[in-house]
């Protein structure tokens, strides 16, 4: 050797450390002789470093886990039962050398800084390391993965589609080493149970959604674009989030200030998701605190506008707000935390619509009755109370939704306080146009080729007339000084001009074509 023949010194010996296959491979290329020979006459000893067991490797894989893991969020959402099926089922031949255990080390200690906040972890430790593995030792199946969203998160399939899914999801696993396609299998069929199916595995209900959801999973559709963003949007719920909600949801105050400050950034209406996907953790002694700490807050769902698939929030609250009252098995418990919820809430419409929403649900046939005619009878002198109260302080006249609760005073109390009251208030001109817009209805129209709908706005005469007689408030209407009012308030003008001829022509006012 080289160095040899430079420096052949007594008492020195040269260790040479190299990987024999691969010099003897350059050997025989550069100097077109055999390698094998060749590196037997240059070096004396030959000695082979025994290849290190991999259960050794493994073990130091789990301590540096062990260490990443340390962090209390993570330790919380780790499940060592799944972990042990996902590591032996799909990634342990990915961890063969020290080499493969710090190179995947290294980014993931990364990953979980960027998911942890203190004591909360913001998605499942498992599904983060087996996603890591993936994006370092397969990037193509990682890219393939991050692009199949609605594919990975949907959990039905029919006839007509499967065949289609399966290929989709055959794709993307034939984009990984040749070698690992078996083990990239079982690590799709643990990330995704949504698609197990396609490898003639169980098929999962919707309802297992929720459960996905809750644990954090990549399979869910509202956690899916958090892994591969690496980071909670500033639209959505971080875990922080919804631990401050699920650990105040006892606690009235505390609650209705997460909520307040959850709709200054405005996500009140997640807020109110994310307490019903937990509503079945709700203890009975936390009912009544967090009913009136939901009305508190539940009319400014309604200051929103929506989308035409969206849920209306009067049922949002609605279904939150009678799931909470089944907790009370005691029909007389039930009933004193309703009627001490609608009475101390902040909030007006919300808690008030709540009792017509029960009242409605009660004729349909087979619908269970939350609450017996007596009970119901008892909510509603309650909420017209509450009603009553409002108009005392000056909030009713104020309130966006005046009309309809008026509609419910009349409905369920006495209908000459209510006569009264809208003489009061209709006779200023403020009080006038206040009433008039809250007797506007807003739809949204969309055609089978348009992306956006057009929202249209009008009055339905039932309405007016059940409060007013049309004839006067038109005299009221016309009185009012058009050139002081926003666009707002001139359109809301023209829809009740809009109505009156409808009157006058004889036309519904459920025509579709008869509220342009």
């Amino acid at each position: 050797m080289a160095e040899r023949a430079n420096g052949d010194f007594p008492n020195l010996t040269y260790l040479l450390l190299c990987d024999r296959t691969i010099v003897e491979t350059n050997i025989s290329k550069v100097l077109n002789v055999s390698g094998r020979d060749y590196l037997e006459k240059m070096v004396q000893v030959p000695f082979d470093v025994p290849m290190i067991d991999p259960e050794r490797v493994h073990q130091v894989l789990f301590q540096r886990l062990n260490s990443i893991l340390s962090v209390e969020g993570a330790l919380k959402r780790f499940s060592e039962k799944r972990w042990a099926n996902v590591f032996l089922s799909g990634l342990r031949p990915y961890f063969a050398t020290l080499r493969d255990v710090n190179r995947f080390i290294s980014t993931l200690a990364f990953q979980f800084s960027s998911f942890s906040a203190g004591d909360v972890f913001e998605v499942n430790p498992v599904d983060l390391i087996a996603l890591e593995v993936i994006r370092l030792r397969e990037p193509d199946v990682y890219k393939a993965l991050q692009s199949s969203k609605e594919l990975l998160t949907t959990a039905k399939s029919d006839r007509a589609t499967a065949d289609g899914v399966t290929k989709s999801v055959l794709s993307i696993i034939e984009r990984g080493s040749e070698n690992h396609r078996p083990e990239l299998q079982e690590l799709i069929k643990h990330l995704f149970p949504t698609v197990e199916w396609t490898f003639e595995g169980s098929r999962y209900a919707e309802e297992y959604g929720q459960e996905w959801y809750r644990d954090l999973r990549v399979c869910s559709a509202k956690m899916f674009d958090r892994y591969f963003r690496l980071a909670v949007s500033e639209n959505e719920l971080s875990q922080r989030d919804i631990e401050n909600l699920l650990q105040n949801r006892g606690k009235r105050e505390e609650l209705r200030l997460e909520l307040e400050s959850l709709h200054s950034r405005g996500l009140l209406a997640l807020a109110v998701e994310e307490l019903s996907v937990h509503e079945d953790k709700l203890e009975p002694s936390q009912v009544e605190p967090y009913v009136t700490a939901v009305f508190d807050v539940a009319d400014e769902l309604s200051d929103g506008k929506r989308g035409m698939f969206q849920l209306p929030p009067l049922w949002r609250i609605g279904f939150l707000v009678n799931k909470a009252a089944k907790k009370l098995t005691d029909k007389s418990a039930r009933l004193a935390a309703l009627e001490s919820a609608i009475t101390n809430t902040k909030g007006l419409w919300m808690a008030v619509n709540f009792i017509a929403l029960v009242d409605a649900s009660g004729n349909r046939d087979g619908e269970e009755q939350i609450f017996p005619q007596p009970d119901l009878l008892a909510l509603k002198t309650t909420a017209v109370n509450k009603i009553k109260k409002a108009a005392e302080s000056g909030a009713l006249a104020q309130h966006p939704k005046v009309a309809i609760l008026l509609g419910l005073w009349r409905k369920w109390g006495n209908e000459q306080d209510v006569a009264s009251y809208v003489e009061t208030l209709t006779a200023s001109t403020d009080g006038t146009l206040r009433l008039l817009t809250s007797l506007v209805v807003r739809s949204l129209r969309q055609g089978m080729g348009d992306y956006v709908g057009t929202e249209r706005i009008y009055m339905r005469r039932v309405d007016i007339e059940t409060l007013i007689s049309m004839d006067t408030f038109a005299e009221k209407v016309r009185a009012i000084p058009t050139e002081s009012l926003g666009e707002e308030e001139k359109l809301t003008v023209k829809a009740f001009g809009k109505a009156m001829e409808r009157r006058s022509g004889g036309r519904s006012d459920d025509d579709p074509f008869a509220v342009d």
